[in-house]
């Protein structure tokens, strides 16, 4: 299938191959990564950074480098820890995420 100029300016998928390609090139939105933090936190929790790195990263958009990669996991968990959802109940240099109390409790129907 040819791709019209259009189409590569909308940088959108034109084949069934170019979905995927679409996908890790642009990535997910910040709600999906944020979800899969607090996923592997209430599941395994607590967790250490390399852990959370362990999953995200391979999952970041690949036009990104390493250090933007580390970079955007922690402006991520950052922004869970100052919404008051997981605390770091380990130290800066081998922290232990964890869900935070308030949100246990927010969220205990779930479980």
């Amino acid at each position: 299938m040819n791709t019209t100029r259009i189409d590569q300016l909308r940088g959108q998928p034109t084949e069934t191959g170019d979905a995927g390609r679409h996908i890790r090139e642009r990535g997910f939105d910040k709600q999906y990564y944020l979800d899969l933090i607090i996923a592997l936190v209430r599941e395994h929790g607590p967790v250490s950074r390399k852990e959370i790195d362990q999953v995200l990263i391979p999952k970041l958009p690949d036009r990104l480098t390493d250090a933007q990669k580390r970079s955007r996991v922690s402006n991520l968990i950052q922004a869970l820890r100052c919404s008051n959802l997981i605390v770091n109940r380990g130290t800066r240099a081998q922290p232990a995420w964890e869900l935070t109390d308030a949100y246990l409790k927010n969220n205990s129907k779930e479980n």
